[in-house]
């Protein structure tokens, strides 16, 4: 046998290698889909000014809100959420690590029903509208998030949108360095 045979002969692979190449190769490619498709499927979209933000420092993020469809919102919650894979995680992120301090400059494209924030006790903001506020399909909030970055983290920045029916997620990345 030539050396040139010996570099083009294929060896079928044992159970634990056929495992290790399916987990390997296939589940990171299944878990980007869900997670593309999951994104597709939020109701309402977000722009964040800065996704990174040093330890120990206090920053005024301003983000900018779009719904996808229309909704009449009760109250919007601003919050840091663990990473998890896939994305199934709802775990607050600890406050000795990233809190939002304050959020501020609420603003709609239109004018619209009052607003106000109180911290949720849980590192997060509550935005409260009342009255209720019918957010229409392609409408922009505007809002700044003020971030207090105490220790090195990365999760998700979440936002979650009550209103009269559902309980809407929509989630994007964000590291403390």
């Amino acid at each position: 046998m030539t050396s040139f045979e010996t570099l083009i002969r294929f060896e079928r692979p044992t159970v634990a290698e056929a495992i290790i190449i399916f987990l390997a190769v296939i589940l990171p490619i299944v878990g980007y889909m869900i997670r593309r498709l999951r994104e597709r499927t939020y109701p309402f979209k977000f722009h964040v000014d800065g996704r990174r933000v040093e330890h120990g420092q206090t920053k005024r993020i301003p983000v900018r809100l779009q719904s996808r469809t229309p909704m009449t919102l009760e109250r919007l919650n601003v919050r840091f959420i663990e990473k998890a894979w896939l994305g199934f995680s709802n775990t607050d992120a600890p406050k000795t690590d990233v809190e939002i301090v304050d959020v501020s400059n609420i603003s709609w494209r239109v004018p619209s029903s009052a607003s106000h924030t109180c911290s949720d006790g849980a590192g997060g903001y509550d935005i409260i509208f009342d009255p209720r506020k019918n957010w229409v399909a392609g409408d922009f909030l505007y809002l700044d998030i003020e971030v207090a970055a105490h220790k090195k983290w990365s999760g998700h920045l979440s936002f979650e949108a009550v209103t009269t029916k559902y309980r809407l997620r929509a989630r994007q990345f964000f590291e403390i360095t």
